[in-house]
């Protein structure tokens, strides 16, 4: 059976390719980086011979920056050009700091992929210049790699113990800007994503004779700055 996020990026593929014939305007492609804050958060359940049913949770929250390379199509409607869509497809990179009151200093490092659509809504359009905004979503797979082992907090039980340091995780974004293009062919945006569904990892842990079963979740929210050349 086929789950929420197969089933979006099935669409989002598919959609892709139609654009190259069907909805075929003006290939673009570019670079967009920015700002990013990374929320960790577990929920964990302890046995053991030390604890048994603690239920807790732990936050964690890093800033950092990130960097993308984007390529598609876009294609208007009409002689105006007021109304558009796009496809785009992107991979990237991003790195983010924080600082934990039990843990310390924590670091991340993100390598994603990913597709996304958006409509395009020209408030001004003329022969060398438009301006307008535009709201799409997009399908994000991120590979989290972790500079050193990730440390989970029990802080009701004032421990601390490792857990793997390595996941991979798939969100669904929300995507809003504001979009410029200059001479027909510099496009300049602001951009914000947000995930509004993305995946939980489930997993379990024994160490210092507390087991630990938890789940693992991470949003990601974004600004952006991208510059995209249109051909």
């Amino acid at each position: 059976m086929m789950t929420l996020q197969d089933r979006v990026i099935k669409s989002l593929l598919i959609g892709f390719l139609a654009s190259s014939s069907l909805l075929w305007g003006k290939f673009y492609m570019g670079v967009e980086g920015g700002y990013v804050r990374n929320s960790s958060h577990f929920e964990y359940t302890t046995t053991g011979t030390i604890a048994v049913g603690r239920n807790g949770e732990d936050f964690i929250d890093q800033n950092g920056g990130m960097a993308n390379l984007v390529l598609g199509t876009e294609h208007f409607f009409g002689e105006a050009d007021r109304f558009g869509a796009r496809w785009g497809i992107y991979g990237g990179y991003s790195y983010a700091l924080g600082k934990h009151d039990i843990l310390g200093k924590t670091s991340m490092q993100i390598f994603s992929a990913g597709a996304f659509f958006d409509s395009i809504t020209n408030a001004i359009s003329t022969e060398n210049f438009q301006l307008g905004f535009f709201g799409g979503f997009g399908y994000d797979f991120s590979m989290l790699r972790s500079k050193h082992e990730i440390k989970l907090s029990l802080k009701e039980l004032n421990k601390v113990i490792n857990v793997p340091n390595r996941y991979n995780i798939h969100s669904i974004l929300a995507r809003v800007g504001v979009t410029m293009l200059f001479s027909k062919h510099h496009r300049f945006e602001l951009i914000g994503q947000i995930p509004f569904d993305y995946s939980f990892i489930s997993s379990s842990t024994s160490q210092g004779g507390v087991n630990a079963e938890y789940t693992f979740s991470l949003r990601r929210i974004q600004g952006l700055l991208s510059y995209k050349y249109v051909f």
